[in-house]
């Protein structure tokens, strides 16, 4: 369900509600989700009280919440969200579109929300999009930054990446600690997972072939590994997996050297 509201001074915000969560998005700044709890109970999202109620003006204010930004980090992603967005109901969702950003910093990008509560229960669907409205190409990708209470524990899932059918077990991979002749090339961690971790491939970066030759095979739990037989100057491309009896998991993000 949907209702006009008065939030802390914002005189156009929305609250969308089911019989036990709601949220309040702001439409007098924004599109930005300001509040998600049970209804009658706590944000667990963070406010910044001395922008409560404020609307327009130049300058950048976080207010708190959930927003939209664009990468990469420019001064135009800071372009201030202090104006009124279009609001509009869609089926069972409703779109929050911002006015377009057409004076310094902006670069002629429009944003909008969609968002969608379940009748029941607690999930909630944001849908984040961002149009270039020039008539020139614009290199960005959408970036939604979530300001989080303080105090509390968010608990971000990923898909798995393989299955070990046998034990019904999963394989997730975050990311791998990596290593070229003693140099760092990433920082990741990988979570455990039963078997026997890791394939790990180098592949010269070669557009017309493309072609991926096998390096090494790693005991379980290995979590780096050190190429001493690359040579400085060559332009190299690494990707690890895991394997069991039970088959092969994806490859792993691929990590290209020299960056």
């Amino acid at each position: 369900m949907l209702e006009r509201i008065n939030y802390r001074g914002w005189q156009n915000s929305y609250r969308i509600f089911n019989p036990t969560v709601e949220l309040v998005v702001l439409a007098d700044v924004g599109p930005r989700i300001i509040s998600y709890g049970f209804q009658n109970g706590e944000n667990v999202l963070h406010e910044v009280p001395e922008h409560a109620g404020i609307t327009g003006g130049r300058e950048f204010r976080l207010y708190g919440g959930h927003r939209l930004w664009r990468w990469p980090e420019l001064a135009s992603t800071y372009f201030p969200d202090n104006f009124p967005v279009a609001v509009s109901e869609d089926g069972n969702s409703v779109r929050f579109t911002a006015p377009l950003e057409n004076e310094a910093p902006g670069n002629g990008l429009q944003k909008q929300l969609r968002i969608q509560l379940e009748d029941r229960g607690l999930r909630v669907m944001v849908e984040h999009c961002i149009t270039n409205r020039n008539d020139h190409a614009i290199e960005l990708a959408p970036w939604a930054p979530t300001m989080m209470k303080p105090g509390g524990r968010a608990i971000l899932p990923l898909p798995p990446r393989a299955a070990d059918a046998s034990r019904g077990t999963q394989f997730t991979y975050r990311e791998f600690d990596w290593r070229r002749n003693g140099t760092e090339m990433a920082r990741p961690r990988r979570q455990p997972g039963r078997g026997r971790c890791g394939t790990t491939s180098r592949g010269f970066e070669n557009e017309k072939h493309g072609s991926w030759s096998k390096i090494a095979s790693l005991p379980a739990g290995a979590s780096e590994y050190s190429d001493t037989a690359a040579k400085n100057g060559q332009h190299l491309a690494y990707r690890v997996r895991a394997v069991n009896a039970e088959g092969e998991s994806a490859y792993s993000n691929i990590v290209r050297m020299p960056k």
